[in-house]
């Protein structure tokens, strides 16, 4: 009898599990489905916008971006010009505007999944910023 009993215990111990995982993960499901707000919410009090730029900062830190290799995302001026460049506040928008649009197809008021952003004026800050630094540095070389 012990033998039917310890397999009763471990066959509702599993089932019980297998039951919390799966309502665990529809109740996540249904919620971030169903509340639009709920995921830029969750990244603007997590900074996520302030740390997207330092952190492709750091992992491309190393490379090169010229020719001979001197110049990298290491020097300090470059990378405020990054910064200016690329403001959390406009990158916050562009995130809800990719996550609006995935809603939308998702609760087919849109039969198309599409978005559009542009990145114009943050180019254009980027090689007006870029090409003074590059002016203000040969102007310093004798």
């Amino acid at each position: 009898m012990s033998l039917y009993r310890k397999i009763l215990i471990t066959l509702t111990n599993n089932l019980f599990r297998l039951l919390l995982f799966f309502t665990i993960s529809i109740l996540a499901t249904v919620w971030l489905y169903t509340d639009k707000n709920y995921i830029p919410t969750v990244l603007s009090r997590n900074n996520v916008y302030e740390k997207i730029v330092p952190a492709l900062i750091e992992t491309n830190k190393d490379q090169s971006l010229t020719v001979g290799g001197d110049t990298t995302l290491d020097n300090p001026q470059i990378q405020q010009i990054i910064y200016d460049s690329f403001p959390a506040t406009e990158l916050e928008g562009h995130t809800k505007t990719v996550i609006n649009a995935v809603y939308d197809w998702l609760g087919q008021e849109k039969s198309v999944f599409s978005f559009s952003i542009d990145l114009t004026e943050n180019k254009q800050r980027l090689a007006e910023g870029l090409s003074d630094y590059a002016i203000d540095r040969l102007k310093s070389l004798p």
